[in-house]
């Protein structure tokens, strides 16, 4: 998946909330469409563990669940654990996730995406302000299972 850089300085945002909301609500991210997406990844378990967002790339090779986080947030006690359990979560409930996902609100549930949902498993997106410069070592290792 290709990587985009973007300048978060030219959006007010103050939290992780109002950050969604750019991502979601504004075409910041060009070469995908993008939707709210709070849909359950589990069903084994007794909480509801979800991400944030489905990222279809807008020439339907790759779709995408992706987590919004801000960098004020704890990248160790918060946002790597949260993406290794999404990640795990993904391999585990492939066929609940494609379901939930096809539900998605305001999808177009065109041929070619339903066969892009159906027959190809997804990525994981961290969409993030800033990176913490501190785990830049990590980056590797988190690249080899999440998109940042």
């Amino acid at each position: 998946m290709e990587r985009s850089k973007i300048t978060w300085s030219s959006f007010d945002f103050s939290n992780e909330t109002d950050f969604e909301e750019i991502i979601i609500k504004k075409d910041v991210l060009k070469n995908y469409f993008v939707y709210d997406a709070k849909k359950t990844l589990n069903i084994f378990r007794k909480y509801n563990r979800y991400a944030d967002v489905l990222l279809i790339q807008k020439n339907f090779k790759y779709w995408s669940i992706g987590e919004i986080e801000i960098s004020k947030h704890s990248f160790k006690n918060h946002i790597f654990p949260q993406l290794i359990e999404i990640h795990t979560l993904m391999e585990e409930n492939i066929d609940l996730i494609r379901k939930n996902y096809m539900e998605i609100k305001d999808l177009d549930n065109s041929k070619e995406l339903e066969d892009l949902i159906k027959f190809n498993k997804p990525f994981l997106n961290l969409i993030i302000d800033k990176f913490p410069s501190n785990y830049n070592n990590i980056l590797p290792l988190l690249n080899s299972f999440c998109n940042v």
